[in-house]
């Protein structure tokens, strides 16, 4: 699990859609230099992978993965506020109109299951929270102007 947190944005674009699988590639061809088994270097991939937010976790592995990978979503007000802001940072060419439907499309479908987080701990911990911040989030990305910037 380890080596798949530190891999899965190893390469990180936001202009591109294969980030994940690059990351994947990545870690593979390193692990597998390092002498790792196929077998290590199969679940740290498998991991990666879920992080792509596509589907259930196969695996309890890949569970606390996600969960991790999400755990910014269920911070206090202020550090939730400032991820948005770098999200929208790292978007900067993205109109914001664009932006905002795209962005308000991706939060409503976290919203949208039954549990955000695949672990009772994580539930525990960030659930709640977590909801309020995306509900949050998503109310102040339907009031912005068309055409505004980063504010």
């Amino acid at each position: 699990m380890e080596f798949a947190l530190w891999f899965h944005d190893a390469i990180y674009d936001p202009r591109a859609s294969d980030n994940e699988a690059r990351s994947t590639r990545l870690a593979e061809q390193v692990l597998t230099a390092a002498g790792l088994s196929p077998a290590i270097v199969a679940r740290v991939a498998a991991c990666i992978g879920v992080t792509e937010h596509r589907g259930e976790p196969a695996a309890p592995d890949e569970a606390l993965v996600l969960d991790v990978d999400l755990s910014i979503l269920g911070q206090d007000e202020a550090t939730f506020d400032a991820y948005e802001r770098q999200v929208r940072e790292e978007y900067n060419w993205v109109p914001e109109a664009q932006f905002a439907s795209a962005r308000t499309a991706v939060l409503r479908r976290f919203l949208e299951r039954r549990h955000i987080y695949n672990t009772d701990h994580f539930r525990r911990r960030y659930e709640a929270r977590a909801r309020e911040n995306l509900a949050h989030s998503i109310a102040a990305l339907s009031q912005r102007p068309a055409g505004l910037g980063l504010s």
